[in-house]
């Protein structure tokens, strides 16, 4: 009898275990892109370089290069159970990043901080996201709940923080909420690496240090690319400035890397739709592509 209940709590528990954020020696990289000639878009490492003490709390601190629109390379954050908490140098406090145990309907309320923003603008700023659902991903056979979200409130969006947010990594857009009018701002999750988990790269079509310089006469900025309806439900339109016929080629991509659409065109982009068929509700990245790869936005299929 004892034995049994020995194993039991061995299955329970394996069922319980937390995922650890950001251990000593996990690594981070998202992609930046510049917003003038020649584009160039590069990789933005996070590390958890170490600890240090706050207000009495023992902290990791992110070392975050090069720029970005958080406005600081170094941030320390804390895990107490489920909930992630970040400092924020304006207040000397800490506040709520991520909540892991989070359920469908929950609000969550990011408050950053606001040091690039021009007076009279206040310390801190908050960005209101809601769980529309959670579900399960497997990374190298560690199940991680995953969670797709979006604005609850878009009257006031004054930072980007957008998901779907992956228990124990964070947000596939950026790990923490940027400045909605700071340049550059073009921000997507490349991988992640730490000594339990190993190599989490959702998209193996970018490398996790590659620099890409896409051409003058190529690129297609993303602030003049739109895709609607988004979410989707059987097709999706995508509508450019670029009136140039090229070759196209368009890639749907699944949260763990699988091209799940391939289509070519040649026409120009200012009308083009397309129709992928049998994808499952979800998260996934639209890659555009010329001779090199010029975008990548993110879809939600309903």
């Amino acid at each position: 009898m004892k034995k049994t209940i020995f194993v039991l709590l061995i299955a329970c528990g394996y069922f319980v275990a937390k995922a650890q954020f950001a251990p000593i020696g996990a690594q981070w990289h998202y992609t930046q892109c510049a917003v003038t000639f020649p584009y160039t878009c590069g990789p933005v490492e996070v590390n958890a370089i170490g600890t240090t003490v706050i207000n009495g709390i023992t902290c990791t601190n992110l070392q975050i290069a090069p720029f970005t629109c958080v406005g600081f390379n170094y941030l320390p954050v804390y895990q107490s159970n489920d909930t992630v908490y970040r400092f924020l140098y304006n207040l000397n406090t800490f506040t709520m990043l991520y909540d892991f145990n989070a359920q469908p309907g929950d609000i969550w309320n990011i408050v950053s901080n606001t040091i690039n923003q021009p007076p009279p603008a206040p310390l801190t700023d908050t960005v209101r996201i809601r769980v529309d659902s959670v579900n399960m991903v497997n990374i190298n056979n560690h199940p991680r709940k995953i969670f797709y979200i979006s604005y609850a409130d878009s009257s006031h969006i004054p930072f980007v923080f957008e998901g779907p947010i992956i228990e124990g990594i964070g947000s596939m857009n950026f790990l923490l909420t940027q400045f909605n009018l700071c340049d550059p701002q073009i921000t997507a999750f490349r991988c992640y690496n730490d000594s339990t988990l190993g190599l989490y790269q959702p998209n193996t079509l970018v490398d996790c240090d590659s620099v890409i310089v896409v051409g003058e006469s190529e690129v297609i900025k993303k602030d003049y690319v739109s895709l609607y309806p988004n979410p989707f439900t059987d097709q999706i339109c995508i509508h450019s400035e670029d009136f140039l016929y090229r070759k196209y080629d368009i890639k749907l991509v699944n949260i763990v890397g699988k091209v799940v659409y391939h289509s070519k065109h040649r026409q120009a982009l200012d009308q083009l739709t397309i129709f992928p068929k049998n994808l499952a509700p979800g998260t996934y990245y639209l890659l555009l592509e010329s001779d090199k790869k010029v975008l990548q936005k993110r879809l939600v299929k309903l």
